[in-house]
């Protein structure tokens, strides 16, 4: 378990492309040695970056087959896995209240994938799921036992999560004092931290501070186009032209594309294929193919064959 045990520090810290390469070596090797209870961990793992990057059909498939083998063998740390990846998926996808289901299971006495070690990075999840469904008072039951379990306060690791959850379900002048707190206090993990500027911006777009909203949502798309957090990096996008922002990212060769698109329209006119550019910038062939499927109207061409007639700059 060294093996897998490294790789969820590379998740929980931010290094998604150090997190997927070891964790699919991990995956080989797990499989070829008969390590059923590694290969789940790891299978759940790589699902939460899939689901986190939008790659939903992939996270689909490896969440699955870790339940499949974590749920006959107790491996509820995998379970816990497995449903959290299931749950930011769905997050990640506008579907909150496809969210709500899978990180319940996390904190359901009983259940195939109650671990209480891991409610602690689940909770918060779950609580701005309910609070995007509209059940804040339902909200409140997991944020109790958030501050309960994981004492947030003195951990200084989950603070950050703990202030966004409050501010969620404060009052106008308390969720603003938390959503500060949350980006001050400190936090290893990119992804998380733009989380936080997401939800402040949301809010103070719909509180009318249109000029602060900005600010936090074009920080919420850096944070997110450093991981290739696609969907969040989307999200940030949609909010941004509510706030009156028409496009937060600036065409990066004239042809307006975006910088993860010029990467791959870079690899493809070198002749890469789907499964290699995938292995490099650390993304399934499906998810490339999409790229593709965008790049292409933004340059004016309609197959790959012709990338390699452009200079991309």
């Amino acid at each position: 378990m060294g093996l897998t045990s490294f790789v969820a520090a590379q998740l929980v810290t931010g290094r998604w492309a150090d997190a997927v390469a070891l964790g699919q070596q991990g995956l080989t090797l797990a499989t070829d040695t008969g390590q059923l209870t590694a290969r789940c961990h790891l299978q759940a793992l790589l699902a939460y970056v899939a689901a986190a990057q939008g790659d939903s059909a992939r996270c689909r498939e490896l969440a699955e087959a870790a339940l499949a083998e974590s749920v006959p063998r107790r491996a509820a740390s995998a379970a816990a896995l497995a449903r959290w990846a299931q749950g930011v998926d769905a997050l990640g996808g506008r579907r909150p209240r496809q969210a709500v289901g899978p990180l319940s299971e996390v904190i359901t006495r009983g259940g195939t994938a109650e671990h209480f070690m891991l409610s602690g990075l689940v909770l918060p999840d779950l609580v701005e799921a309910l609070v995007r469904v509209g059940q804040t008072e339902r909200a409140a039951a997991p944020l109790g036992q958030f501050e309960e379990q994981a004492d947030p306060l003195n951990a200084p690791s989950l603070r950050a999560a703990w202030h966004r959850c409050r501010a969620l379900l404060a009052t106008a002048h308390d969720a603003d004092r938390h959503f500060a707190d949350a980006l001050a206090a400190p936090c290893t993990s990119g992804f998380e931290t733009g989380r936080a500027h997401l939800l402040y911006g949301q809010w103070l777009r719909r509180h009318r501070h249109v000029t602060a909203a900005r600010r936090h949502l074009h920080q919420a798309v850096e944070h997110f186009l450093t991981v290739g957090a696609e969907p969040w990096t989307e999200q940030a996008n949609m909010e941004l032209r509510a706030a009156g922002v028409p496009d937060t990212e600036p065409p990066a060769n004239g042809r307006g594309l975006t910088p993860r698109e010029l990467q791959i329209a870079r690899y493809a006119a070198q002749g890469l294929t789907n499964k290699d550019i995938g292995s490099r910038l650390f993304l399934s062939p499906r998810t490339v193919g999409y790229h593709l499927y965008k790049i292409y109207p933004k340059l004016n061409i309609t197959s790959r064959r012709q990338i390699a007639h452009l200079v991309l700059a």
